[in-house]
């Protein structure tokens, strides 16, 4: 065999044993056009923020036409989908009945866009606030945490939810509710910025905890002291790194690159991620 013979064997066994790295980034309507060159060029997914925003969910006629033009652009093809769901002002275990009605009925909207567009996962926050630093507030929290998912999970069990971490100190408030809700479409999104900047505790630290039900990650980049959906080469996290401890874990996990759906940090995301071996063109390869 000549040398250029057997570099593509080699090549050609070594990505039959690669494992693809599930990876998206996010979008809306107005990112995606100039995000689609990247998108077609290494077959990567979106995850859809329109949905997240009260302008589209409070407005039928704006929620009807983003529903028609997604379901346009989907329509023929098996490009993978994700959204994230509503987080402003939100709150499911607020005192107020009427407030915490209300949070519930977005949360619904959102999940039925999510089915209608056809998303395998939807994102929501908790809408806790560790400043309050009281237990009785925090384990009332997790209480109705707990019923108000169990509900909404258990009558929408084709979809796969994922609370993500935000403004959590450390990762025991999450297993909690996920962990007794106890429904096998209530999972935990890992956004590694969020931890960085609102945690007392490392990425490794996050992960460990919640490897039994981690099945989404939101990466971007920070400096720790703000979060500002940077690209990946940005700040001191370690991305590599981390993507690297989560993909040990073996599970089905997919990875969204969240940075604001800006042109230029998505390509230098993308580079990044290039550079260290985690991605190619037209196959999001991890090289581990």
């Amino acid at each position: 065999l000549s040398a250029a013979s057997l570099y593509f064997m080699l090549n050609v066994f070594y990505r039959m044993g690669a494992k693809q790295m599930q990876l998206s980034t996010s979008c809306n309507l107005e990112t995606l056009k100039k995000l689609q060159g990247i998108i077609d060029t290494y077959d990567i997914g979106i995850e859809i923020g329109d949905f997240s925003s009260p302008k589209v969910l409070n407005d039928e006629s704006a929620y009807a036409e983003h529903l028609q033009k997604y379901k346009q652009y989907f329509n023929g093809t098996d490009i993978k989908r994700t959204m994230h769901g509503p987080f402003f002002d939100l709150s499911i275990h607020a005192h107020d009945d009427d407030f915490a009605f209300l949070s519930r009925q977005k949360i619904l909207k959102a999940i039925e866009s999510c089915r209608e567009l056809q998303c395998s996962k939807i994102t929501f926050h908790s809408g806790y606030l560790p400043i309050l630093r009281s237990k009785s507030y925090r384990d009332d929290v997790i209480q109705k945490q707990i019923s108000v998912w169990h509900e909404i999970c258990d009558a929408n069990n084709d979809i796969l939810i994922c609370l993500e971490n935000m403004f959590e100190k450390d990762a025991a408030f999450l297993h909690e509710i996920i962990a007794k809700t106890n429904l096998d479409n209530l999972c935990f999104c890992f956004d590694v910025a969020h931890s960085a900047v609102f945690s007392n505790e490392t990425p490794k630290k996050w992960i460990k905890r919640m490897s039994e039900y981690l099945r989404h990650v939101h990466l971007s980049g920070c400096d720790g002291a703000f979060d500002e959906h940077r690209e990946l080469n940005f700040g001191k996290i370690n991305l590599v790194k981390v993507i690297n401890t989560i993909e040990n874990l073996g599970e089905n996990i997919s990875y969204v690159l969240e940075v604001s759906g800006n042109k230029n940090r998505v390509e230098k995301s993308i580079t990044y991620l290039e550079k260290n071996g985690l991605i190619e063109k037209k196959q999001a390869i991890i090289r581990g």
